[in-house]
């Protein structure tokens, strides 16, 4: 178990050293559909894929992201941070529906 703890942070932990540029945002997202598949129980994997879908303009994929950071997390502050990503994704969404 700690061995799959330390491979998803070290999967984490990669995702976030390529965080900007649109070249790099295919791996970043391979990266933490991996870190998901390995800890689908972790909230900050499925909030970095959401972050990682709000940088490509994409808010109608990044939306479940939250969510479901939002229904995993424990931490009440990182809660509350998930919550106002799924509403800002909910007002980009229908904003782009105008």
């Amino acid at each position: 178990m700690k061995n799959k703890a330390m491979k998803t942070i070290a999967l984490l932990t990669l995702s976030l050293a390529f965080w900007t540029g649109p070249a790099v945002l295919a791996g970043q997202k391979e990266v933490l559909q991996e870190a998901i598949r390995l800890d689908p129980r972790n909230p900050m994997n499925y909030y970095n894929l959401g972050v990682l879908y709000i940088q490509a303009n994409d808010p109608g994929n990044a939306l479940p992201s939250f969510e479901k950071a939002a229904k995993l997390d424990k931490n009440p502050e990182q809660k509350k941070q998930a919550q106002f990503f799924t509403e800002f994704c909910r007002g980009l969404i229908a904003y782009n529906q105008k």
